[in-house]
């Protein structure tokens, strides 16, 4: 009799427990995966059980976030979160840690990344080389912007042997937008 209510007991939690799990929210991904400080961007949480999403937790200083919306698409409801992040101008370069809190519990951690750079999302199509997609700053641009920061002058001609001048950068432009 002890023996069957011990196993009675045991299976009312174990259904218990998987009963809570099953009530928690899941995220399969944010987008976009960062952003440059400065910025105002619109996160996209993916997942299931996301319909009484209530609040996104940060757990770092830098970025404030806007209250969950729900999509206007009603197949998406549940499935998907949307919240704007205002990203500080001195926000701290690097990882910072997400989890979304509905109703019924709490996500697991999910990572979003602030760079310094602007951030240039995909466009396709992009399967051929022949044509690329425009990028507004190159590696010239970086150069120059680098050789700035560090004070060298960028335009400045250096002499190879043979008094053959040489462009330290070739073409590049100083993009103050990237300077914090």
């Amino acid at each position: 009799m002890h023996t069957t209510r011990l196993v009675l007991t045991v299976a009312a939690l174990c259904c218990a427990a998987a009963g809570a799990q099953a009530a928690s929210p899941q995220l399969t991904r944010v987008l976009p995966r960062g952003a440059q400080r400065g910025t105002e961007v619109e996160l996209t949480f993916d997942g299931q059980r996301l319909a009484d999403a209530q609040e996104v937790l940060i757990y770092e200083p830098g970025i404030t976030l806007s209250k969950p919306e729900q999509p206007a698409d009603k197949k998406l409801e549940g499935k998907q979160v949307k919240v704007t992040a205002k990203i500080a101008p001195d926000a701290r370069l690097g990882e910072y840690h997400l989890r979304l809190r509905t109703a019924t519990g709490l996500s697991e951690l999910r990572t979003f990344w602030v760079g310094a750079l602007p951030v240039v999302q995909e466009k396709e199509p992009n399967s051929d080389a022949r044509t690329p997609q425009a990028i507004p700053m190159n590696v010239e641009d970086l150069s120059a912007t680098l050789y700035h920061q560090i004070g060298i002058d960028h335009e400045k001609r250096l002499i190879a042997p043979g008094n053959r001048p040489i462009d330290i950068v070739r073409g590049g432009r100083v993009v103050n937008e990237i300077l914090a």
